[in-house]
């Protein structure tokens, strides 16, 4: 940013009178200012004036130089998918957008105002093909109440889409926004359990948890990153970490999300899991009334 002529002729002025050199040759008290010792008409004055104002128009040109440099990169800037799911994250509701930007205008709002008002807590954005071959970007959104994920409500989501559709999105380029409840799992797994630990009802024996299997499978849903992939040995490795739990043996993985079923065949993301299964909504919770988990003794 330009300086002002003031602190240019300043920086100038003080450095010039500091030296020992000029005191002498001119007999200068040593502490006094520029401006104590030669009048605003003296030839040095006027000579510092002008060097001042060049040095001024010039740190002004490169200011604007700056300024129309940046406005050309923003255009011809390629967005990836991270700067579609970080735009995602920085949406305020609420907030009004400057104008020609992309950026929201947070004037008079407290840094209180505006964190609250970032109600996209996760996102993705991820590529999709049409069914007339065309590439769609796909951003999924949601918000959060407590510990829990939730879909954005209709007007959020509304405005959400208003302003991708309106300021953040490149010319040409299809994008969706989505922000839908958690998909369903339901599995059956045995667990092989330490009688010394648990009880046939998978409760620990010195009262201290209730469903601690059960527990720990719905805190291994939540600890999955946001569009992430639920694996199967990586479940098994978590159920066989709870303290109680001797081996364990999961027989099956199910999950639906919208009008699919535990049924649904053909789907990526829908029916029975073979290894792998990405959440539709991007997150996952256990369907505890259709999961089914057998205590057994673990007889070594």
């Amino acid at each position: 940013m330009a300086r002002s002529l003031e602190d240019i002729k300043g920086q100038m002025t003080s450095a010039f009178i500091a030296d020992g050199t000029i005191q002498e040759l001119y007999g200068l008290t040593p502490g006094n200012t520029f401006e104590q010792e030669f009048s605003k008409v003296s030839l040095e004055n006027i000579l510092f004036n002008i060097v001042a104002f060049a040095i001024w128009s010039l740190e002004n040109l490169w200011d604007l130089f700056r300024s129309e440099i940046n406005t050309e990169m923003a255009k011809q800037r390629v967005h990836t998918k991270q700067w579609y799911r970080q735009k995602a994250l920085d949406f305020q509701y609420g907030f009004p957008v400057v104008e020609d930007t992309d950026l929201f205008d947070n004037t008079g709002a407290t840094e209180e105002q505006i964190e609250a008002s970032k109600i996209i807590k996760q996102a993705a954005c991820i590529k999709m093909i049409s069914g007339s071959g065309y590439g769609i970007l796909r951003i999924k959104a949601a918000r959060q109440q407590g510990e829990e994920l939730q879909p954005l409500t209709e007007p959020q989501l509304l405005a959400v889409k208003h302003y991708f559709d309106r300021y953040a999105v490149d010319a040409g380029t299809q994008l969706i926004v989505t922000s839908g409840v958690a998909d369903d799992v339901k599995m059956v797994v045995d667990v092989y359990y330490d009688p010394l630990v648990l009880g046939s009802n998978g409760a620990r024996l010195d009262g201290t948890a209730q469903a601690p299997v059960k527990e720990g499978i719905k805190d291994f849903l939540k600890s999955l990153e946001f569009n992430g992939a639920l694996i199967i040995d990586d479940l098994q490795r978590k159920i066989r970490s709870i303290d109680g739990v001797k081996t364990v043996k999961i027989k099956e993985v199910r999950s639906k999300y919208s009008a699919y079923t535990y049924e649904t065949t053909g789907v990526p993301n829908a029916g029975l899991v073979d290894e792998i299964r990405i959440a539709d909504a991007g997150y996952m919770k256990l369907d505890e009334d259709n999961t089914l988990i057998t205590y057994k003794p673990f007889n070594e």
